[in-house]
């Protein structure tokens, strides 16, 4: 048929039906291409206008309505491979067979559309979404449904209970799409038979699209990748794109007029060519980073979606809590449509202005694959690295703002040396503060905002002590005073810069200018005037700064790779632990959540500044080691080491002293596995976990278990002996010796320690009784009082516990030798 070829080739205006009755074709939605979409669930609003347009174009009964280009190739076989259209193409193919249902015409339909009981109209991407068009358009229909104008009964609910339908098509994303459209058409189409003649009108029919045959263009997957493979999210992107062009023509004040190819053009025409060209370029690199479906509308969907929240934050009249849950929804920012964001008064020319202002500076060197790099290789900001979490949805409240300063200093025009101070200072200040939810997030932004409206460098706004409000105050402070010595000269800028970048610190390093007297000086002098040349400060900060590095560079394999020698030096000097929740936390443990922020040495040398304060006392324990004589910061472990060594010579050990016990036995913060404890009545309990539910252990007695494990002490009769940590406060973690058996039962002896006493505690072992049988015979008894223990009494009531209790370890592993020998001279009696 060459004249038909020769038609197609010219792109005529065609109705989908002419696809088949006049040109004998049949319609094939390639493997390469997506899953239907415009009947997603998610898509609502896309469908809704999609089929409203349709309705409007068939009530009005007027011809030739165009829904633009549909272009793809021919095949020998007579089949077209649509490029663009799919989601148009479909939406008529479900709309012509739900009017033929309407009119009565299935039996004309199915001899155009399936006269070989094959649908020509088929999905290639899933054998069950082609087996569904082919049953589809093949089996009878419920005529009644859909001719009666008041039903609103579910089109897929009737389907899906037809016999010939496979509940497995219910897993096929097309075929659930589908059905979601014929639910949606049916409550907009119903009671409307008339429209499928005008569906089907040969010389003016009502709805028509412009045909163009590619087949002279050599169609590949890669064009079809490039070009079409968006089809996840294809239309809900087209359409917000194509409503934002609409809000940009109807903007009050109209968007500036911009350079382009060395001509002048409105705004808007700016934008959507930009949109998509050189934009669209910009995102290509990294298509995949959000969803796998090898596009980047989700990733410019997510971009656009997080500039318009944090555009719009600082300067919004509404209270912030509106403004939270209008543009985000937990920690994700939402996506939302043209006309939210509208109804929300969220759009504006500002905004609109700033946007394309930002999208042209990453667009900026167009010879980059990807975005414009402004400072690579630094380390205060990882552009390519935060854009992707941009992309992705999965920013941080830090990342989200640092991702704000940098693109809006960019904008402001910062670049090099003074985009690199900017960037510092707001690494510092994110790094260092803690947002736990989003009304802090959304303070700290508004203080950025505030802060990006000053023109003056960054280290002069700081030495000029600039307002920053919503950033941890120390923070805020450290940076003031290290913007003074920063510009004081450049042996304190090269000596401060390279100690920030110590991965410890990160930028924290006030206890080292407070250890060496800078902090001190500037409180009361709130100046840096010292001669450099006399002045012993920089000496000083050189020498805390070498001690802090090399130590924490010791510490970098974790405190037990060292024996934890750092924290047992620190409690040499006295209790550094950080208290908080009722518990204390020993700060050698990386593990549990949020273990850097809440329970580190990080967290404890935050600077200080209420003098005199614990926490400027428990820094100062650390200011000791580095100050004491044994301490060398060129052989760090070793000097740690002769330090403890040096505490419990010149103290004595004592056995009873936990601090002690800590210093001598580096095993026992194995124990405590995220480094919480208990201090509790002259003894510490060493938490298995971070609550007291769990397991604890009590470190006296934990101790003299392994005493007794290195003896050859002798426990019989008894068969064996464990320590027994606990769970809760009820019950005391001990050296378990059981397996008595006398008579009537089994016996168990538990030592204990509290109020700087031991308690031996003989009682039967609940493991093999009732809770009934608890009583003793009179013989034992007697046996035990005579011994030296008591019997406990509850309410005037006496107990079947007996106990024996000492101040000194000595004695009462003195009784547990005795014990077990009368008992063995019992049990033959």
């Amino acid at each position: 048929m060459p004249e038909s070829i020769d038609i197609l080739n010219n792109g005529p205006q065609l109705s989908f039906i002419q696809l088949f009755h006049d040109f004998d074709l049949t319609i094939e939605i390639p493997i390469i291409q997506r899953d239907y979409a415009q009947g997603r669930s998610q898509a609502a609003e896309v469908r809704e206008s999609f089929l409203q347009a349709l309705f409007n174009y068939l009530e009005s009964n007027r011809s030739f309505n165009d829904l633009d280009f549909v272009y793809g190739s021919v095949t020998n076989e007579r089949k077209f491979i649509p490029l663009d259209g799919q989601q148009r193409l479909t939406t008529l193919f479900l709309l012509h067979w739900y009017l033929a249902q309407s009119a009565n015409a299935q039996k004309a339909f199915r001899s155009i559309i399936c006269p070989n009981n094959l649908s020509r109209f088929t999905y290639e991407t899933r054998s069950s979404s082609r087996e569904f068009c082919d049953a589809l358009v093949t089996n009878p229909f419920v005529y009644e449904l859909v001719k009666d104008s008041s039903s609103e009964k579910a089109i897929s609910a009737v389907l899906k209970d037809q016999p010939w339908f496979f509940m497995s098509w219910c897993f096929d994303p097309t075929i659930q799409a589908m059905l979601n459209m014929l639910d949606a058409i049916h409550l907009k189409f119903r009671g409307k038979p008339a429209f499928y003649q005008r569906l089907l009108s040969k010389d003016s029919p009502a709805i028509t699209f412009r045909f163009l045959n590619l087949n002279k263009f050599l169609l590949t997957d890669d064009l079809y990748i490039k070009m079409n493979a968006r089809g996840k999210p294809l239309t809900a992107f087209e359409n917000f794109k194509a409503k934002l062009e609409q809000k940009i023509k109807t903007l009050h004040k109209p968007l500036p007029v911009y350079n382009f190819n060395e001509a002048q053009v409105a705004g808007y025409d700016y934008f959507i060519y930009k949109i998509d060209n050189q934009w669209a370029d910009i995102f290509w690199p990294y298509r995949n980073v959000a969803t796998e479906d090898n596009t980047f509308d989700d990733e410019l969907m997510n971009f656009i979606g997080l500039f318009i929240a944090q555009y719009h934050l600082p300067r919004s009249s509404v209270h912030v809590d509106q403004a939270h849950k209008l543009l985000f929804e937990g920690s994700k920012v939402k996506r939302l449509s043209i006309d939210e964001y509208d109804k929300a008064n969220v759009l504006s020319t500002d905004l609109l202005t700033k946007l394309i202002e930002i999208l042209d500076l990453l667009n900026a060197n167009s010879q980059e694959h990807g975005i414009t790099l402004y400072l690579p290789n630094n380390p205060y900001y990882q552009e390519e690295d935060i854009f992707k979490k941009v992309l992705s949805n999965s920013t941080s409240y830090t990342e989200r703002l640092r991702f704000y300063a940098f693109y809006n200093a960019v904008a402001e025009g910062k670049r090099d040396q003074e985009l690199l101070e900017w960037m510092r200072v707001v690494f510092n200040l994110t790094e260092h503060t803690i947002f736990n939810d989003f009304n802090e997030y959304y303070l700290a932004l508004f203080s950025l905002n505030k802060l990006l409206r000053h023109q003056a460098p960054i280290l002069e706004l700081l030495r000029d002590n600039v307002e920053i409000r919503s950033f941890a105050e120390h923070q805020v402070f450290e940076e003031k005073l290290k913007a003074h010595l920063l510009l004081k000269s450049e042996e304190w800028r090269n000596n401060i810069l390279q100690l920030e970048q110590h991965a410890t610190f990160q930028g924290q390093i006030g206890f080292v200018l407070k250890f060496a007297g800078v902090v001190d000086y500037f409180l009361e002098r709130n100046a840096v005037d010292w001669d450099p040349a006399k002045h012993q400060l920089l000496e000083s900060f050189e020498y805390y700064a070498l001690a802090a590095s090399r130590t924490f560079d010791a510490l970098a394999s974790g405190s037990k790779a060292i024996n934890y020698a750092w924290e047992r030096a620190v409690l040499c000097q006295g209790i550094y632990f950080i208290y908080k929740d009722g518990k204390h936390n020993m700060l050698h443990s990386t593990r549990g959540n949020n273990a850097r922020r809440d329970y580190s040495w990080y967290r404890l040398l935050n600077l200080s500044l209420n003098q005199g304060d614990e926490w400027n006392q428990k820094q100062g324990f650390v200011k000791q080691v580095f100050d004491h004589d044994n301490f060398n910061p060129d052989n760090v472990v070793e000097s740690l080491e002769a330090i403890c060594s040096e505490k419990i010579t010149a103290d004595g050990f004592n056995e009873t002293y936990w601090q002690h016990l800590l210093i001598i036995n580096p095993a026992f913060f194995d124990v405590s596995t995220q480094g919480f404890v208990v201090l509790e009545r002259e003894t510490l309990f060493l938490m298995h976990q971070s609550k007291r539910n769990h397991n604890h252990t009590e470190i006296v007695t934990y101790y003299f278990n392994q005493k007794l494990d290195k003896q050859a002490f002798n426990i019989k009769p008894f068969d064996f002996r464990e320590y027994t940590p606990q769970r809760g406060t009820d019950c005391k973690p001990s050296i378990t010796i059981k397996w008595l058996e006398i008579d009537d039962g089994y016996y168990r002896l538990d030592l204990t320690y509290s109020y700087s006493t031991f308690t031996l505690t003989f009682t039967k072992d609940k493991s093999f009784i009732q809770p009934e049988d608890t009583l003793f015979s009179h013989r034992l008894r007697d046996f035990l009082l005579n011994f030296g223990f008591e019997r406990q009494i509850l309410l005037g009531l006496e107990l079947d516990i007996f106990e024996l209790s000492h101040p000194h370890f000595s004695a009462i592993e003195e009784s547990m030798l005795y014990l077990c020998y009368e008992l063995r001279g019992f049990l033959n009696d």
